[in-house]
């Protein structure tokens, strides 16, 4: 992708045509894309509600992954994220100046997003059908949605196909510990009130109770996914009791070690 000012009048003279350093990430796959897209809810984009992404609502959201301090524009910081020859935007030598000066043509110092762009061939290397769009396969929950999950047979780029609000390494018994409060080793609705997330992934039969069996069968799946199935948020990941709060002992050892020391 890259950012190209809106043209003004043609002069009598032809345009210099675009570098190859102008192409970003052009043939770039979705692998590479989805660490960049990580966190950005793509149903959001999908103005038109057909459950797939037009170009343009694409480009939309592209600009959200880059703009992170959310002003509407992008500093030539920001437009180094992207996978691709933009990584060289971040050098502070001429190279990196003139790359910018060519895609920041009006001069103001940023890329607003009427001038970001996709490629032609990033395009297609990402709407894999060609028929115009980007499909979303979306997930069944609505926090997992808006985290950005999408499932397998989406063109959407993602590197998870599933997401738990849970902390890494936690226990059947440190949920246990966490919301039994009636001690008889199941998980009700009343328990999970502050976690109603939890209560629609682990409660696999739908009876609006969890039980050990299906605790320690999704334990087993989030185990073999690894941190890819677990959110990288700071608050999505360790806010186990739901209080919108991360406390001290909802940290691991290390991080309140290091906190302490800090």
């Amino acid at each position: 992708a890259h950012a190209s000012a809106s043209a003004g009048p043609r002069d009598t003279e032809p345009e210099e045509p675009e570098p190859a350093a102008m192409m970003a990430a052009g043939t770039q796959t979705g692998s590479a894309l989805a660490p960049l897209l990580e966190g950005v809810d793509p149903y959001r984009h999908d103005r038109d509600k057909t459950k797939s992404l037009s170009r343009t609502e694409a480009e939309h959201a592209f600009f959200e992954a880059l703009d992170l301090d959310r002003n509407e524009k992008l500093t030539r910081a920001e437009l180094s994220r992207y996978p691709g020859e933009l990584r060289e935007l971040r050098y502070a030598d001429g190279g990196a100046a003139r790359l910018f000066a060519r895609i920041d043509r009006n001069g103001d110092g940023h890329v607003a997003a009427r001038e970001f762009r996709l490629e032609d061939a990033e395009w297609r290397a990402l709407d894999k059908d060609a028929d115009g769009a980007l499909l979303l396969v979306e997930p069944p929950h609505a926090f997992q949605r808006e985290r950005g999950l999408v499932l397998p047979g989406s063109e959407w780029p993602a590197r998870r196909e599933e997401l738990v609000l849970l902390p890494p390494g936690i226990s059947r018994e440190d949920l246990m510990k966490e919301f039994d409060r009636d001690g008889d080793e199941t998980l009700d609705q009343r328990e999970l009130k502050a976690r109603p997330d939890l209560l629609r992934v682990l409660d696999a039969n739908g009876d609006q109770r969890v039980d050990q069996n299906e605790i320690a069968n999704r334990l087993a799946r989030l185990e073999d996914e690894g941190v890819r199935s677990l959110p990288d948020d700071f608050l999505g990941r360790w806010d186990l009791d739901g209080s919108g709060v991360v406390e001290p002992d909802e940290l691991p050892e290390a991080a309140r070690a290091r906190l302490a020391a800090d």
